[in-house]
């Protein structure tokens, strides 16, 4: 017979439950100290409300740097265990990418870098177009990479699908606030 394998130390054991994925105990875990730091000890009169808004952005913040930092290092031995999966994680790094080029729709600018004092390159009609140019080459790109995945795969992966939307919804906002603007 057999035996066992050896039960780890405990400073090598998991924290979490087995039924529980570490991407979301991690972050359950920053939300609630953000909630916790936010609204205990900013002694607000509305505390509980504070508290609650810390906490869904903790959440959001972690999901946002879970997901950029699986996109910096996607293969390794194991697996990722913080990464969360790719119906959460390809729809934010989508958002992520297209917020710069959204942003040149919106503020009618392109801009440097902080370093450089944010100095504006281009304004007006040039930097609107410019933006609504990117943007839609994203969500070009992310349409042909979903059909092509479905071509391959044989059905339709809802993170392409999810991505595809992000990235079409943020191309619809800044047409929004172009017509706006024109108006």
């Amino acid at each position: 017979m057999t035996e066992p394998p050896p039960r780890p130390p405990w400073y090598k054991r998991d924290l979490l439950p087995a039924w529980m994925p570490v991407w979301l105990g991690a972050s359950l875990l920053i939300a609630i100290g953000f909630g916790v730091i936010f609204g205990v000890f900013l002694e607000d009169e509305g505390s509980w409300r504070v508290g609650l808004v810390a906490t869904g952005i903790g959440f959001a913040l972690a999901l946002i740097i879970l997901s950029a930092a699986s996109a910096k290092s996607p293969n390794t031995p194991k697996g990722q265990r913080l990464a969360p999966p790719l119906v959460i994680r390809n729809p934010i790094l989508t958002a992520i990418v297209t917020l710069w080029p959204h942003s040149w729709m919106t503020e009618s600018r392109v801009s440097l870098s902080p370093a450089r004092s944010w100095k504006t390159i281009v304004q007006g009609t040039v930097a609107e177009v410019a933006g609504t140019v990117l943007v839609v080459l994203i969500v070009a790109a992310l349409s042909w990479h979903a059909y092509e995945a479905r071509r391959r795969v044989g059905r339709w992966r809802v993170s392409d699908l999810m991505s595809v939307g992000v990235a079409a919804l943020m191309l619809g906002h800044g047409l929004v606030v172009i017509a706006r603007l024109l108006s």
